[in-house]
């Protein structure tokens, strides 16, 4: 998903986003291509989020569509409904997570795992050490020297995870690894 939205919850209650083009869009079930990609995008990076989301929607499981919008309606109210300008809630397949206000917050039993999810790291656990190193300032080379491998091998690892993770350039991995806290 190589977009930046933004999105809010209205005093009514309804989903809205700002889409690429600046204008303000209502999230409902006319959105079929955005609601299949942040459905898969919760799935990849928020496994127990969304499988409990699943799981709670069963009901509505029949029609496809219906249930994913569902799930992906509830993640973003409790992870990214403040309308704010400080940064972008989906920018670059990344999930910039909000803590929006809620009367159950700190109360609600489904804090940290639909409300505040814990990430599932996109990285191998060798790439993971590359990614770290990479995000710290070193280049190929470096990195290569301080885990005993050629730099041809990093340099391979860094293409292949921008690739995989469907990013601009190797630079977007320093984001990743930023936006997650890793």
């Amino acid at each position: 998903m190589e977009k930046q939205l933004e999105f809010f919850v209205s005093s009514q209650g309804e989903v809205y986003f700002y889409g690429q083009d600046g204008a303000m869009h209502k999230y409902d079930m006319s959105q079929v291509e955005l609601i299949r990609e942040l459905a898969d995008l919760i799935e990849r990076m928020y496994p127990i989020a969304y499988k409990y989301l699943y799981e709670e929607n069963i009901k509505s499981k029949r029609n496809n569509l219906y249930h994913r919008f569902l799930i992906t309606n509830r993640f973003i109210r409790c992870n990214l409904g403040s309308n704010d300008t400080l940064q972008y809630d989906i920018e670059n397949s990344m999930f910039n997570l909000e803590k929006v206000q809620c009367p159950l917050r700190g109360l609600c039993p489904k804090e940290g795992i639909i409300c505040c999810p814990k990430v599932k790291s996109p990285f191998f656990p060798k790439e993971l050490e590359v990614v770290k190193l990479f995000s710290r300032g070193y280049v190929a080379r470096e990195i290569a020297d301080i885990l005993g491998k050629s730099a041809n091998t990093v340099s391979a690892q860094l293409r292949k995870m921008t690739k995989r993770l469907k990013l601009k350039s190797n630079r977007d991995l320093i984001k990743v690894v930023h936006s997650m806290h890793l």
